[in-house]
């Protein structure tokens, strides 16, 4: 046996040593089981108790140091060939164990980078999606565990916006071989090889079934244009977009409104209002209003711009603060807006004539107002809540009450009519969903869920639909049954989407869309987005357009997935 040889296999019984070592630390640290400690799942608050409910805290290992020594050592070890690149871990299972990664690499030989890659974007300071400076290197991505690789596969997404091409991935434990996203299409994963040092069953543990989820597909994304000035912390229903032919008309909270091209991502106009003390400035939506759009500020007015060139038709003030979107009726010139200030103690709702700006009525009530009226032309009436819970039908004609109703809750969100008017729909602060009858406004139903609905029910022949912050998109049939329920990793606050018949979209603030085939009952398909999503999605063909959390208006190109066999099975 040559000196080479030998060197080598002693270098084999080393670390087949260490991993022993390292292994018998991590069973015996790591796994957690249902009869020693309550478990709780994802989505629900039952604990799952018995021998085979399991997890693996590799925190509580990578917090010891002898453990994540031994785990940096045996990573360079399988890495030391390569270098040099840099380390970008997932928050947060592998974060401490990046600090003795490059503390090892520096008793080797010298200094290796390191970045942290966050799940969710910091709501203040910087507003970090990637902690660390990149350095222009390959970058090795690590984490704790993977299972399906979802965790994964959005941080390469994040990575790529932040211009880090990460080579190769690694992890301790590999639940699955190969994990469900290397083998989808377009994956982030599906190029870049997975590296492991344990599989599952070296810690004599199982899935109980092979993990069967939604498929997801990763579509050719296009940032159309970086907005940014974003309020990170207002975690709300924000203005959507309007798009009409190959033109976006996008608002944001710096009080701005602009068009864009949607062919080429050019900016064609940009029109500017005065901002706000609030800095909230513009929450409304993009209406479309003929050879306007129109959208409603905080600094109380309605504006009317042209959609030709972007300047001023009309502007007029209503009140000091309005966050609601108008609802327009065109056939009759007018629209209606919720005022969640107006005078030095009255709020209300208000309408006016489209084409001067005429203000046709004023209602007062009570309470401030942040919800959206809804306008149900079948009947000629409108309905709207408020935060202190009053909830009203109004005549758009004569401007008189019709009923009132007062419920020990706050209503924050537009309500929905159902298509034949009969019935009323709207979600609380108390986590209820409540019909109402449309003539008499007596209860007809009531759901409870655990959380405050922030979010409009959407009504169709097949029942209505509507998403909490439990982070589940409910679907009822008319009598108030629960047909099924969808969990989703993230809370969700806007309207749903109708994408073609029988399809709805809705998405969350796991950045993920899904979309909901009404007849099967189930979600077919998922879209990622590295950032979270809290606005309504337009749809023209096959592409989506859309604002994510941080200002960036984004077009994906969905024809693969329609195309694709999931979608048509």
């Amino acid at each position: 046996m040559t000196g080479r040889s030998k060197n080598n296999n002693r270098e084999h019984v080393l670390r087949e040593s260490k991993k022993k070592e390292l292994l018998g630390i991590l069973r015996n640290l790591c796994v957690i089981r249902g009869d020693e400690r309550t478990i709780f799942p994802k989505w629900s608050s039952a604990p799952k108790t018995g021998k085979k409910n399991w997890l693996l805290d590799f925190r509580r290992a990578f917090l010891s140091p002898r453990s994540a020594e031994l785990a940096a050592e045996l990573f360079w070890d399988t890495y030391e060939g390569k270098f040099p690149f840099q380390i970008a871990c997932v928050e947060m299972g592998a974060v401490p164990w990046l600090g003795f990664l490059l503390a090892e690499w520096a008793k080797r030989w010298k200094r290796a980078n390191g970045l942290v890659i966050r799940k969710t974007r910091k709501k203040d300071g910087l507003c970090n999606w990637i902690e660390g400076v990149s350095e222009n290197l390959p970058t090795i991505l690590v984490d704790d565990i993977v299972n399906s690789g979802k965790s994964l596969a959005k941080a390469i997404m994040t990575a790529k916006n932040g211009g880090i091409a990460v080579v190769e991935c690694f992890c301790v434990c590999h639940f699955q071989n190969p994990s469900p996203l290397q083998e989808a299409e377009n994956s982030p994963l599906s190029n870049i090889p997975l590296r492991s040092m344990f599989r599952l069953d070296e810690f004599g543990l199982e899935l109980e079934s092979k993990n069967v989820e939604t498929p997801i597909f990763f579509p050719d994304a296009r940032l159309l244009r970086d907005l940014w000035s974003p309020h990170l912390w207002l975690v709300v229903p924000k203005s959507s977009p309007f798009v009409e032919n190959t033109s976006a008309y996008v608002a944001w909270e710096a009080g701005k409104l602009v068009k864009i091209d949607t062919v080429t991502g050019e900016t064609l106009w940009e029109y500017r209002m005065e901002k706000t003390p609030q800095g909230k400035n513009i929450l409304s939506s993009v209406v479309n209003c003929g050879e306007d759009v129109c959208f409603w500020a905080y600094d109380g007015a309605v504006h009317f711009v042209r959609k030709a060139d972007g300047t001023k038709r009309i502007a007029v003030s209503l009140g000091e603060w309005i966050g609601s979107t108008p609802e327009c009726d065109m056939s009759n010139d007018r629209a209606f807006v919720w005022l969640e200030h107006f005078g030095k103690t009255a709020w209300g709702v208000a309408a006016l004539k489209i084409s001067n700006g005429e203000i046709l009525w004023e209602t007062a009530f009570s309470d401030f107002v942040h919800a959206s009226p809804a306008y149900d032309p079948m009947t000629g009436s409108i309905y709207c809540g408020t935060n202190g819970g009053e909830f009203v039908r109004i005549d758009a004609d004569s401007w008189k009450t019709i009923w009132k109703r007062r419920f020990s809750l706050p209503i924050k969100i537009r309500p929905t009519v159902s298509p034949d008017g009969k019935m009323v729909f709207f979600g609380g602060f108390d986590g209820s969903l409540r019909c109402l009858d449309a003539d008499s406004g007596e209860d007809v139903w009531t759901y409870q869920t655990p959380f405050n609905v922030y979010s409009q029910a959407c009504a169709s022949e097949s029942g209505i639909f509507i998403w909490c912050l439990d982070k589940i998109f409910y679907h009822f049939d008319w009598s108030g049954n629960v047909i099924s329920k969808t969990p989703t990793d993230g809370r969700i606050f806007s309207k749903p989407s109708k994408f073609r018949n029988g399809i709805l979209a809705f998405w969350s603030n796991d950045g993920l869309i899904r979309f909901y085939d009404v007849s099967r009952k189930k979600v077919v398909f998922a879209v990622a987005h590295h950032e979270r999503i809290v606005t309504e999605i337009s749809f023209t063909g096959n592409r989506a357009y859309f604002t994510d959390f941080a200002n960036k208006v984004w077009e994906a190109n969905l024809e693969k997935l329609i195309q694709s066999d999931t979608w048509n099975a």
